[in-house]
């Protein structure tokens, strides 16, 4: 399909000199500079089943709905969402949805599995449209930081879906740590029960039994730039824990809940990553992992640890002991934490910790006020606790949208923060996949003695159809 925004010459040397500045995105020529603060965006969404029939509720009365498309045209959700809006162009191939609507349409929201999401988005980045993007930003390293170049030649406004991060929770982590509430960090514990088993990957080490494609459903356009892989129920449904499609746990919730170190802490690159799992093969994400990033940098005034765990799991309060579930995996607990029984932990969560105390986040997403501890500490200033001094951000959603409107500058979690929280979640990746720790060499993208995990740093597509051209 030839573009009718951008050719693929054009863009392949657009994207190769958008660091030196020396190529415009054209996207001012077709109008699409907002018509005034006063109106209402018009919204493209690619995904509206899964996530984006969430992502569509959110943004209802934000913006007008006028295109949707979704490579499934009869799953129940897709189904129940084109009844919701009659009047609203379905398109199964994104490609035809820009061709024929880009002069329509301001923002795109896309909501696919991972793989899908930089070619979708870059071309949404052809067309001269802002763009927001589910979490992880990208499917590799590379993706992520072309991703970020290229909106910011273009001037787009972008936001990645991680709403932890316009949530107050990680502006009064900030404010306490900034006020000295708990002395200097120096480590960050994170849990998560995921991947839960609707996400969790047929083992193995061969692909499962190719199964008949269900009606409606275009699985080339699935499929989009990765290598074609058969067909299966699982490989569909539980895309996540496959390594071709998804990013395993890390890649699910890290952006949600790493993103509050991140952003409380003003975290910059890792330097060491190193990691061990539990179930995992070549093809499929782990059952069980730990991942350690090492922060040594000089934007760091101390060196800090952060833990990840992955495969947590509670019922009734009691810990949930499967098949070769491994005990050793479990989180570590501080001692300024009251119990040491793991079964008093939330399902997901972390531990921010200082020399004065600690910070317990209870939750996935941070939504209100974090946890002081010790209790006592908590109490002797739970009544004088610092003024807020950040910014506070209503809605995530909104937040992109107050952007694309002119209201702010710019969205909360757009590109040039989001690509780079995105590269540490990836980073875990690599050293899971390969088998072996990572000495990051960021400006040059390379895992210093380990050509496996550097190897995995980008990905050439099966399918350069899909991305802009």
């Amino acid at each position: 399909m030839k573009n009718k925004l951008l050719s693929r010459k054009s863009f392949i040397k657009s994207s190769i000199g958008i660091a030196a500045g020396t190529i415009a995105f054209p996207y001012m020529a077709y109008g699409n500079s907002f018509r005034s603060a006063n109106d209402i965006p018009n919204l493209a969404f690619i995904g509206i089943g899964g996530r984006g029939s969430k992502n569509i509720e959110s943004f209802q009365g934000l913006g007008n709905f006028v295109a949707f498309a979704d490579v499934s045209e009869n799953s129940s959700t897709v189904q129940q969402i084109r009844s919701e809006y009659p009047k609203v162009p379905f398109f199964k191939d994104y490609r035809k949805m820009f061709d024929k609507m880009h002069q329509q349409i301001d923002a795109v929201v896309v909501s696919t599995p991972d793989h899908s999401h930089y070619a979708i988005a870059m071309w949404a980045i052809s067309a001269g449209k802002h763009v927001y993007v589910e979490k992880p930003l990208t499917h590799t390293i590379e993706e992520a930081r072309k991703l970020k170049q290229a909106a910011a030649e273009a001037g787009l406004i972008t936001q990645m879906g991680n709403q932890s991060y316009s949530n107050d929770g990680i502006r009064v982590c900030k404010e306490w740590i900034d006020a000295g509430l708990i002395g200097n960090v120096s480590e960050v514990i994170q849990w998560t029960d995921r991947l839960t088993p609707g996400q969790i990957a047929i083992p193995g080490k061969e692909w499962p039994k190719a199964e008949p494609i269900p009606d409606g459903l275009d699985w080339k356009l699935w499929m989009n730039v990765v290598q074609d892989t058969q067909y299966h129920s699982n490989i569909e449904g539980n895309w996540r824990g496959w390594w071709r499609f998804g990013s395993g746990a890390l890649g699910d919730i890290g952006c949600h809940m790493m993103g509050i170190p991140f952003y409380a802490l003003d975290l910059g690159i890792p330097e060491k990553i190193s990691a061990i799992s539990r179930g995992g093969s070549k093809l499929h994400c782990p059952l069980q992992s730990k991942v350690t990033y090492e922060f040594k940098g000089a934007e760091h005034k101390n060196p800090l640890k952060m833990t990840w765990y992955d495969g947590f799991r509670k019922k009734d309060g009691k810990q949930e002991i499967y098949e070769g579930f491994d005990t050793s995996f479990l989180p570590n607990i501080p001692a300024a934490f009251p119990t040491k029984d793991t079964n008093a932990l939330s399902e997901n969560g972390q531990f921010i910790v200082g020399d004065e105390g600690l910070i317990y986040i209870p939750a996935m997403h941070l939504g209100k006020e974090p946890i002081l501890l010790p209790e006592e500490k908590w109490e002797d200033i739970k009544n004088n606790l610092p003024e807020p001094k950040l910014e506070r951000v209503e809605n995530h959603w909104l937040n992109f949208i107050q952007a694309v409107k002119g209201e702010i500058p710019q969205a909360s979690s757009n590109f040039n923060v989001s690509a780079n929280l995105t590269e540490i979640v990836l980073l875990g990746n690599l050293a899971l996949r390969s088998g072996k720790p990572i000495k990051w060499d960021a400006e040059n993208m390379i895992c210093t003695g380990n050509s496996a995990a550097t190897k995995l740093v980008k990905e050439n597509p099966a399918h350069p159809e899909f991305l802009p051209g």
